[in-house]
C-alpha cells in the first residue's frame, strides 16, 4: 500500500528506484536495484521476493516484459501484486492487479513507470509522471521529485510513514560501495520526504569526498583536492560535514606540497572545535600527513 517509481536515466544511464508509504521502513521490501542490471519496486501484497527473483532474471538477459511474463501468471495472488521494473536497455514496464486497493494504477513515461495503490486520486500516479519527466537533474533527485509530487496530491491515504531512494550505476564496478551511487531512507517520521531530500543534496557531497579520499590515499593528492573544492557548496550547509571535508583539504594540501595554504585551512579548522586538533594530532602519528610535524607544530600554535 504506496507509491513508487522506477526509471532509467538516459543521461547517466543509472538506474533507480524510489518509494513512499504509510509503513514501516518500506525500503527493506519495495525497491531493489543492481548496478548494470536495471530496478524493480514490488508493493501491494506481493511476496518481497519477487525483487530479488525479478533481478535474477534481469540479470540473465530477460527484458522487463519477459520477467513479468513469468513471474505473474506463476503467482496465485496475482489480483493484490503491483510490480513495476525497468531493465538494462532502458525498457520499463508495470503490472496493477485488479484487486489492489484503490485508488490503484500505473503510468508509463520514456524509461520510467510510476504506480500506485490505496493513494488517495489517480492523479497521484498522473501528477509523479508530470514530475519526474519536467525535473532537471540528476536521477535521484528526479526520483525524490516524483514522491513530492505524489504526496502533493494526497499520496497514501492513511498518511505518511516511510521513504527511500535507490540508485544504481550503468555498469557494475564490482564494488557495491560503488555501484550504489544513492541508497537512502527514512524509516520512521511522522513527515519523511524533507529529511529524504536533505539526504539527497548531502549525498551529492558524499561522492566527490569519496572519491578524493580514495585518491588521496592513493597518494593523488592534486586530483582529490580538485573533488573535495567540488563539494564546497553542496556542504555549505552542514557545519559538521564541512568541517570533515575541509579538514581532508588541508591534509592533501600538505601531500600535494601546497604547506602554507595547508596550515591555513587546518588552523581555520581546529579553531572550531578541540576535537579536530586531536584529530589532526592522531593523523599526523599515523604519517598520514606530509612533513607532520612542521604542520602540527604550526596549525596548533597559539
Amino acid at each position: 500500500m504506496t507509491f513508487s517509481i522506477v526509471a532509467h536515466d538516459t543521461f547517466s544511464g543509472q538506474f533507480g528506484v524510489a518509494v513512499q508509504s504509510h509503513w514501516f521502513s518500506v525500503a527493506s521490501s519495495v525497491p531493489w536495484a543492481e548496478a548494470g542490471v536495471g530496478a524493480v519496486a514490488v508493493q501491494s501484497f506481493a511476496d518481497p521476493s519477487f525483487g530479488s527473483r525479478a533481478l535474477e532474471l534481469l540479470r540473465g538477459g530477460k527484458s522487463a516484459h519477459q520477467v513479468l511474463d513469468k513471474l505473474i501468471p506463476a503467482n496465485s495472488a496475482a489480483d493484490l501484486i503491483q510490480l513495476a521494473l525497468v531493465d538494462s536497455r532502458g525498457h520499463a514496464a508495470a503490472y496493477t492487479g485488479k484487486g489492489c486497493v484503490e485508488a490503484a494504477g500505473q503510468l508509463e513515461g520514456s524509461g520510467v513507470y510510476v504506480q500506485a495503490n490505496m493513494v488517495e486520486s489517480p492523479r497521484v500516479w498522473v501528477a509523479m509522471l508530470e514530475a519526474f519527466e519536467q525535473q532537471s537533474g540528476d536521477l535521484a533527485g528526479r526520483l525524490v521529485a516524483a514522491l513530492e509530487a505524489a504526496e502533493a496530491e494526497g499520496g497514501d491515504i492513511r498518511g505518511r510513514q516511510s521513504t527511500a531512494v535507490l540508485v544504481v550505476e550503468k555498469a557494475s564496478t564490482g564494488r557495491p560501495w560503488i555501484d550504489r551511487a544513492v541508497d537512502l531512507r527514512v524509516e520512521e517520521s511522522a513527515d519523511p520526504l524533507p529529511e529524504l531530500r536533505r539526504l539527497v543534496e548531502l549525498n551529492r557531497a558524499r561522492d566527490p569526498m569519496d572519491r578524493a579520499l580514495e585518491l588521496g590515499l592513493s597518494g593523488d593528492a592534486v586530483s582529490a583536492l580538485e573533488k573535495l573544492r567540488a563539494a564546497e557548496d553542496a556542504t555549505s550547509g552542514n557545519a559538521d560535514m564541512d568541517a570533515e571535508r575541509r579538514f581532508w583539504l588541508g591534509v592533501f594540501l600538505a601531500n600535494a606540497g601546497q604547506r602554507e595554504l595547508s596550515v591555513e585551512v587546518l588552523r581555520q579548522v581546529c579553531a572550531t572545535q578541540v576535537r579536530w586538533r586531536k584529530v589532526l594530532e592522531r593523523f599526523c602519528s599515523a604519517g598520514l600527513v606530509t612533513d607532520n610535524q612542521d604542520i602540527v607544530k604550526r596549525v596548533l600554535q597559539e
